[in-house]
């Protein structure tokens, strides 16, 4: 190498060191550290052969112990140089081509340069940094912040601490140390301490020999012994030193969070781990030092000084590493830093005396100079970087400083020219196909992926950790952005190609996704090119609004930054769904699907030019489409728009007075609606819910048009057309709600006899068949109000019947339907068009706008925004939104077993009365006794008593009182864990000795709890107690005290813990938490006791359904109504 050099000229080999450190900057910059750190050890070792150099370039033959690589240089391109080994093609670096520059350079004297050379040199390269050495030490900041987010991952979660026992005999400190391990510094704790005056305690004796606690002497002890010698040194009456956590509670304390162990075992697990020395983690530094300064002084030893520190515990929140520079205007800038300490106290980076891998920083300089300060830092990143700094300053070239972005988020940039030097170039996805956009279903295309850094090219799978970017400036890739950009990608679709050679694609997309791709990444901020030409997302859409005599002209376009594309050629473009138009510097501008869903609704207007017109009767959708848009309207058309906009919140209107019957409150809004359509001069479609009264509004409208009208227009027919089931109904319905309107049969041979019989005003009511026979003749009618009851009668547009309708005449129109829609939109056009003719356009327009014909697929923007316009025109209101007063309710059969003293008890019982039962077996007719009111007296008392062991076999025998009860069993444990929770529940039963025996395990358990039954006086105070209480509670209620006339709308849960005979009994008592007031929902629990007449009762329900209800009705003669086989299958 030194022959090639000597043939250089002075002049040359300054341009050659100039060019060798350009290419330096860049291959260092692409290679990681194992990678520099090889060409470190290369340079040195001598391996390089022979080097030919001169002014085009240089070449050798290197070999750095594991490979072989010829290296060819070329001065004139930073970016030229090659070699043959394959890390070269795998990383565009290598250890040979970094370490032929660093040798070149320090074979040409360019390792040192003065300051005043800096200076004058006008270039970066030559600015007087000391080789590179401002890159080699950022470069290791960056992997010490790759080292310490790994560390993060790996630690564990803070141990809370605990209590210990007390005993102390000695002087206790605690030292901290920090220690060199691989990778970095660690801090140690330790435990020392001294023999106080005075002897030991008795069961801990001192040891004389090596081991032995000496007065005035410090020792240190183990946090725990794991071997557990000390128990037999204990037991053989050795002498021992003993461990910390026998010092007392303090240092336990202290112990159990240096080991690790749970709070509850401390003692056993304690002495089971070995732990001589406490390695202070980030994970436990807080907890472990400020136990430890409460249990004893805590000092920082340091190798440079003899004695021991004492050390100020900042710990009450986190240090920051700060960064700055005081000559940014110099073409060299000196970093400096310093730590900002809880409390905002400042420290210089220089006065750091130690810091540990995880950022746990002490320095030597506190507010009284006798004590350090140790302090946690937030980003445990920064403490690689603070601890560099405390050594020297990081002298680095301003054209370079953006290499500090690096260092964003583990330190505070001070100074406006630091913050936004180094800010990191921020990059711009970019993404390539060679096909065209209208490429459609089943074409792959092939993308490319790469991003763009200030000009310079890289791709997403590029291992280099940095970009040179077009002005020579070196800067940081952003990782995290271009990870998340590229899932973005395979979410829209994308698809990972595989593939060892970079000059393929790297993933592809079906054609028919592309376009929506395209437009959704145009709008993130990508940069797309499909087949040469780039294409421009949509920015902005402008439009206006003009009104004529009886028409609306829509102006305005899409914008594509400068360009604006008018309506019209949108419009065109979509209806030959090519998703883009062209602009006219030859890129295509993506229409969004969004928007095209949204804005094909203007479909149903016809194009003028570059205008699209809408009928007056259309306003309403130039209404919902002009709503979200910062366009210009006229004054005729803002006052329609208002108008429009008050039919969204109709308010309620009382009936006339000539109305015979009340409305509910949603009914007067009906009423309220239609009234506000008359208005605007529109016509609107009734479709609330079967059962809502749609009929009964109908005819509140028709009194109130009567009262509204003048004269002449009183004196019109109005028309009611419905299926032939209902006409009847409309007749009947009319006589009883609207007695002074005059009704005409108008069906069958004689309905045009009574027409001409009909007083004027009259309210025809004729069937669909009718309106099809007769539609010539009817169309020559003018009538008042023309009303479609089960309007989906005309949803098929050709058929007949639709045609017939929309001949009819009329002032104003109504449909009913509970069921506007049955299949597709196209069944709603057919009924609009009846309703308003011409206000949908076209029906293959209006098809188009809601496409596809499935409602189930209702969810795109365009439908959506149909929706919100047709909402005015259609009214519904459901069930459960109108009369759902009341919250939900939820019931829940608690089926328990029979089983231990409970069963025999029950199963005795049952035998005896089926004994009893069997003897009358035999009669006749309703097989009963022969004294039926000992039937009906024995028959009860039976299945009471068997109902009373269901429940406890102590309410059938006070001798079996504290035998167990499946019922109690269960329900004890649900009423504990709800009132430990804060909820509320009552509990009812027909039996009060069965509350009594609940009450008893209540207190057992300290369940707080109320009683009311048949001698409580003051069921109010009782009720305003727990309808007040603020922790959980128990109402304990008989159902026959408590069953009705109570207000217990605070519980949340209800128990029935036994069958009451009459369900409406359970009914009303349910009802006291399930009421008017309630806003939460009630939860219900029957239980039942598996294999009894309690369950029996519920099967036979279903086997014999008015049985029964006959039988829990309540009367004691429907009990003689039961056979001898009913009652032996409740007895079994």
């Amino acid at each position: 190498m030194q022959a090639s050099i000597k043939k250089l000229s002075p002049e040359s080999r300054e341009e050659v060191r100039t060019a060798a450190r350009l290419q330096l900057q860049h291959f260092r910059a692409l290679g990681s550290g194992p990678v520099r750190q090889k060409a470190r050890v290369l340079g040195a070792s001598g391996r390089l052969g022979d080097a030919e150099i001169n002014e085009q370039g240089a070449t050798v033959l290197a070999n750095d112990g594991s490979s072989v690589g010829r290296v060819k240089l070329v001065w004139s391109d930073a970016t030229a140089g090659r070699c043959s080994c394959s890390a070269f093609a795998r990383r565009a670096t290598c250890p040979h081509v970094i370490g032929l520059l660093d040798a070149l350079i320090a074979a040409l004297g360019g390792s040192v340069r003065s300051t005043t050379e800096a200076e004058t040199d006008p270039e970066p390269p030559s600015s007087g940094v000391d080789d590179q050495l401002w890159l080699q030490r950022v470069e290791s900041y960056r992997e010490a912040l790759d080292a310490s987010r790994t560390e993060s991952r790996r630690r564990g979660a803070v141990l809370d601490p605990w209590d210990a026992p007390h005993a102390s005999a000695f002087d206790v400190r605690y030292v901290l140390r920090f220690v060199e391990r691989r990778g970095g510094q660690v801090a140690q704790l330790e435990a020392q301490i001294r023999r106080r005056g005075g002897a030991a305690p008795a069961d801990v004796s001192v040891a004389s020999g090596s081991d032995a606690v000496k007065d005035g002497a410090w020792k240190t002890i183990p946090f725990s012994d794991g071997d557990r010698t000390h128990r037999t040194a204990r037991s053989q009456g050795s002498q021992r030193t003993p461990e910390l956590q026998e010092l007392g509670e303090p240092h336990a304390r202290v112990a159990a969070i240096a080991t690790g162990v749970p709070d509850s075992s401390w003692y056993l697990e304690s002495l089971a781990r070995d732990v001589a020395l406490a390695r202070v983690e980030r994970s436990i530094v807080v907890p472990l030092l400020r136990a430890a300064s409460e249990a004893a002084p805590v000092v920082l030893s340091l190798s440079n000084r003899e004695d021991p520190m004492a050390l100020d515990l900042r710990l009450d929140g986190y240090a920051h590493l700060e960064l700055f520079s005081d000559d940014e205007a110099k073409p060299i800038w000196t970093i400096r830093g310093q730590l900002r300490l809880p409390g905002g106290s400042v420290v210089d980076a220089t006065e750091i005396a130690a810091i540990s891998t995880d950022g746990i920083v002490v320095t030597e300089r506190s507010t009284n100079d006798s004590a350090a300060i140790l302090a946690v830092l937030e980003a445990p990143g920064a403490g690689p970087i603070a601890l560099d700094l405390s050594g020297a300053p990081l002298r680095i070239p301003a054209s370079d400083i953006e290499t500090l972005s690096v260092l964003s988020g583990v330190a505070t940039l001070l100074g406006d020219g630091l913050q936004s030097a180094a800010r990191a170039v921020e990059p711009t996805p970019c993404l390539r196909v060679d096909a065209p956009l209208r490429a459609g279903r089943g074409v792959r295309m092939e993308c490319y992926l790469h991003f763009d850094y200030a000009g310079s090219r890289v791709k997403f799978d590029d291992p280099a950790p940095m970009v040179q970017t077009l002005n020579g400036r070196a800067t940081p890739r952003r990782r995290e952005f271009e990870r998340a950009a590229i899932e973005r990608f395979f979410d829209l679709g994308g698809r990972r190609t595989q593939t060892d050679r970079r000059e393929e694609c790297d993933a592809s997309v079906q054609g028919h996704q592309f376009p929506g791709m395209a437009a959704t990444l145009l709008d993130e901020g990508w940069r797309v090119v499909a087949e040469d030409r780039l294409l421009r997302g949509a920015t902005a859409v402008s439009a206006s609004v003009r009104s004529g005599v009886d028409w609306f002209d829509l102006e305005g376009g899409v914008k594509f930054g400068d360009e604006v594309i008018p309506f019209p050629t949108v419009l065109g473009a979509a209806a030959q769904q090519r998703g883009y138009v062209e602009l006219g510097d030859g890129s295509h501008g993506i229409l969004p699907d969004s928007w095209l869903s949204r804005w094909k609704l203007a479909t149903i207007g016809r194009q003028e030019g570059d205008k699209i017109r809408f009928d007056e009767s259309q306003a309403w959708m130039l209404t919902s489409l002009v709503d979200e848009l910062d366009g210009q309207v006229d004054d005729p058309f803002l006052n329609l728009r208002e108008k429009l906009g008050t039919l969204g919140a109709p308010a309620a209107l009382a009936p006339p007075g000539t109305f015979q019957g009340e409305l509910r409150h949603y009914q007067q809004e009906g009423l309220g609606w239609l009234a506000l359509l008359d208005e605007v001069g529109l016509s609107g479609c009734l479709a609330d819910d079967m059962g809502l009264g749609k009929t009964v509004q109908l005819l509140a409208y028709l009194l109130h048009r009567r009262e509204s009208a003048r004269a002449q227009d009183a004196e019109r027919h109005c028309l009611v057309v419905a299926p032939l089931s209902l006409v009847f109904n409309w007749l009947a319905e009319a006589k009883r709600f609207a007695p002074s309107i005059p009704t005409v049969d108008f069906t069958g041979a004689a309905r045009w006899r009574r027409l001409e019989e009909a007083a004027p005003g009259s309210l025809l009511v004729t069937t669909y068949g009718a309106l099809r026979r007769d539609a010539i003749q009817l169309r020559e009618f003018e009538f008042d109000v023309a009303i479609l009851d089960e309007a989906q009668a005309i949803k098929t547009r050709g058929s007949q019947t639709a045609k017939a309708a929309r001949l009819l005449k009329a002032r104003r129109r109504v449909a009913l339907t509970g069921t506007p829609i049955e299949n597709h939109l196209g069944e709603l056009w057919s009924q609009l068009e009846f309703l308003n003719p011409g206000m949908l356009g076209k029906a293959s327009a209006f098809e188009r706008v809601g496409a596809p014909r499935n409602k189930e697929d209702l969810i795109d923007e365009g439908r959506e925004l149909l929706a919100r316009a047709l909402r005015p025109f259609l009214l519904r209101r459901k069930k459960s939104e109108v009369l759902a007063e009341l919250p939900p309710k939820t019931e829940q059969i608690l089926r328990v077993p029979l089983k231990g003293a409970q069963k025999t008890a029950y199963d005795e019982l049952s035998r005896y009365y089926k004994s009893e039962l069997s003897k009358s077996k035999g009669q006749k007719r309703k097989e009963k006794f022969e004294d039926p009111e000992k039937l009906d007296l024995n028959v009860l008392a039976a299945l009471t008593r068997l109902r009373q062991c269901a429940c406890h076999p102590g309410l059938v025998d006070t001798g079996m009182i504290a035998e167990r009860s499946g019922k109690l069993d269960v329900v004890i444990p649900m009423l504990t864990d709800l009132t430990q929770r804060g909820a509320k529940a009552i509990v009812f039963s027909s039996f009060t000795r069965l509350l009594d025996l609940v009450r008893t395990r209540l207190e057992t358990e300290r369940v707080p709890y109320l009683t009311l039954d048949g001698k409580t006086k003051n069921r109010g105070d009782l009720v305003q107690r727990f309808q007040t209480a603020e922790n959980g509670t128990v109402f304990l209620i008989s159902i026959k005290a408590g069953g009705a006339g109570l207000n217990l709308t605070a519980a949340d849960y209800v128990f029935l813990l036994d069958p009451w005979w009459n369900p409406a009994v359970e009914a009303q008592a349910v009802d006291r938490a399930h009421r008017m007031g309630r806003t939460r929902p009630v939860h219900v629990y029957r239980v039942l006791t598996e294999d009894t007449v309690e369950a029996r009762v519920v099967d036979l329900q279903s086997k014999k359904s008015e049985l029964a209800e006959e039988i829990l009705s309540g009367a004691t003669s429907t009990l003689t109504d039961l056979s001898t086989d009913d009652l032996a299958f409740l007895l079994s």
